[in-house]
């Protein structure tokens, strides 16, 4: 860009020179024949006189000329640099700068929307525990014949039967997962529970909202067992024999948190129904 910028220079020198070169013939000219009737003399030389015209277009030729180099010398200088411009350069410097200070913020936002929803996920189990579900068990009773006259609670080689309700007094749903109870009688309740080892029977979707209560009903007969001749001294509070409804509701919160609610219910003959008993082992809720 350089070599071109002289060659421009050079041209526009040698067009300047002509309109000089022309004048100066020009004036020989007109000399030469103003002196054609005189003698001759000798010639003398005269230095040239250009017009002031011709100078004043010459100059303002020239001062374009290099104003025009100048800003070609300038767009050369700055395509060089963007030329030049690499990994060190200042401008890709800042870019890079800039494009770091955006991924930090990407990562700061990123590691914020988990924080916010990891203290989201806190507030709502707390909020899950706080009302979970509870389930209990109410109104434990005896199915009675319906004979005339009525026939005993209890009687020998008859199956025991009844039902009892499942109430939720917690604030969210559960889901009931397996039932199970038994009848049992005897004078005291035994260091282990009867039902150790057994199963219940699995609900598939059983489940029960805040304040709803379902019906359960059990048998004796479904685990084989038939009342004997125990059934006179249970009705008369005889030799400390009483008889027991027991097992056990288990169940998951939204949390799926498994949870179990045990009971025990002893028929009161004082008092004719069945009444939950004092012992933590076999009446509880978890």
């Amino acid at each position: 860009m350089a070599r071109v910028s002289i060659a421009v220079l050079v041209l526009v020198l040698l067009a300047l020179t002509l309109p000089l070169s022309a004048a100066s013939k020009d004036s020989r000219a007109d000399q030469h024949k103003g002196n054609t009737g005189r003698p001759a003399e000798p010639i003398k030389q005269q230095e040239a006189q250009v017009p002031l015209s011709v100078w004043q277009s010459t100059e303002l030729a020239l001062s374009k000329a290099i104003q025009t180099i100048k800003e070609q010398a300038v767009a050369t200088e700055k395509q060089a640099e963007a030329d030049q411009e690499t990994w060190c350069s200042p401008s890709v410097k800042v870019n890079i700068a800039l494009a770091i200070i955006g991924f930090g913020y990407l990562v700061f936002a990123g590691l914020q929307w988990n924080e916010i929803s990891e203290q989201a996920r806190i507030a709502n189990k707390m909020l899950l525990l706080q009302f979970r579900p509870k389930l209990i068990i109410r109104n434990v009773v005896i199915d009675v014949a319906d004979e005339i006259p009525r026939p005993p609670l209890f009687r020998d080689h008859h199956p025991v039967s009844g039902q009892f309700y499942i109430s939720n007094t917690g604030g969210t749903e559960a889901k009931i997962t397996e039932i199970g109870c038994w009848v049992e009688w005897s004078q005291i309740l035994p260091m282990q529970r009867p039902y150790e080892g057994k199963h219940g029977f699995e609900c598939s979707a059983t489940a029960l909202q805040p304040s709803q209560s379902i019906p359960w009903t059990f048998n004796s007969a479904n685990d084989g067992k038939l009342m004997n001749a125990r059934a006179n001294d249970i009705l008369s509070g005889m030799g400390n024999w009483a008889l027991y409804v027991m097992g056990w509701v288990q169940y998951i919160d939204d949390l799926k948190t498994p949870r179990r609610t045990a009971f025990c219910r002893k028929y009161e003959f004082s008092k004719g129904r069945f009444l939950a008993v004092d012992d933590p082992d076999y009446e509880h809720q978890e």
